[in-house]
């Protein structure tokens, strides 16, 4: 069976670019998102919760545990080959999930000649233990980056202050349970964009493959990529356009991100629930080293208004949203006063 690599973390940390620096090595397969990964009880019980990977609806889905309301999984992208039917019943013909996944990408391994896979969703995260767990060969990577930089980037690609930190604050702070583990690696955005044969090199030697800095160059038949509000092509030339992204956004809009990162945290509850080691992104900078800014001045009500709408959505897609179950709470504006 060959086992992969698991790549999360919040989205708009890199890992688009670095799923498709790694998918110009001949030997690593690097598709589309599958959000394969991200159910912990695809690991624990697979034979009992299989039945609802494929299932997308709102009752019958299999739901995340996360800030993304996603049902199931993605498995039909053209790029690994499948097609209905035939999927149903490799789903029914394994008893467990790592031999599942091994023969799932092995259509799109062989077609390009890889030995290995690697799997790219943001909420990968959510899982990177249960991974290393059931997959004794699979290896974790973690992309990071200063928060007030992503929550940036997430806001010009149209996310709200509240829904832009609330991602970044699950993601990272689930991905950091894994500190001090062999078989993960956390990378930071500033630092491998900055200087990719130091840090990219280290990445890959992490991967146990050569560094190769040819595949910084994209070959011509790869066309450019780059979503609403991103300054970096996910597919083009490697450049530092990116970096200090919160620094290019207008005055009001920083002091709404301040605020939002200084007021959002994890609900006891939840982080308990999930053994979550840090609950606010202010302590995700004191472990990942990127300065805390006191906060903007305070939008509490818009915030607490975006908060209802989400739990809301949630509640039509029969999501959870009360007690230890729903993940963040907004500070009051005394506690705001005194971070």
């Amino acid at each position: 069976m060959t086992e992969g690599i698991l790549i999360g973390g919040s989205p708009s940390t890199g890992s688009s670019v670095l799923v498709n620096l790694l998918n110009r090595r001949p030997e690593l397969l690097a598709g589309p998102e599958t959000y394969l990964f991200i159910h912990p009880r695809l690991y624990s019980d697979w034979p009992a919760y299989r039945r609802y990977l494929l299932n997308h609806s709102k009752t019958g889905g299999l739901k995340s545990i996360g800030w993304f309301a996603i049902n199931g999984a993605l498995l039909l992208d053209p790029f690994y080959g499948w097609e209905p039917l035939k999927l149903k019943g490799l789903v029914e013909d394994f008893g467990d999930f790592p031999s599942f996944c091994g023969s799932f990408f092995s259509p799109a391994m062989a077609k390009k000649g890889a030995t290995r896979w690697v799997e790219k969703s943001p909420s990968n995260a959510l899982c990177m233990e249960e991974f290393l767990q059931h997959f004794p060969s699979g290896l974790a990577i973690h992309t990071t980056r200063d928060p007030y930089d992503t929550v940036a980037s997430l806001v010009s690609r149209g996310r709200s202050p509240f829904q832009a930190v609330a991602s970044y604050l699950v993601n990272t702070a689930f991905a950091l349970k894994m500190e001090g583990q062999e078989r993960y690696h956390r990378i930071r955005y500033e630092d491998w964009v900055a200087d990719p044969g130091q840090y990219l090199g280290k990445c890959f030697r992490f991967l146990g493959l050569d560094w190769d800095p040819n595949i910084l160059e994209p070959p011509e038949e790869e066309k450019e990529v780059r979503m609403k509000g991103w300054l970096q092509s996910e597919k083009g030339k490697l450049g530092a356009s990116s970096l200090g992204r919160f620094h290019k956004m207008e005055e009001g809009v920083r002091d709404r991100i301040r605020y939002a990162i200084s007021s959002i945290r994890l609900r006891d509850g939840y982080r308990l629930r999930h053994g979550i080691p840090v609950s606010s992104i202010r302590g995700i900078c004191d472990i990942l080293d990127y300065p805390f800014q006191a906060p903007g001045p305070g939008f509490y009500r818009e915030l607490a208004l975006e908060k209802y709408r989400d739990q809301f959505h949630r509640l039509r897609r029969f999501y959870p949203f009360y007690g230890n179950k729903y993940p963040v709470e907004i500070l009051s504006h005394q506690v705001i006063e005194g971070v």
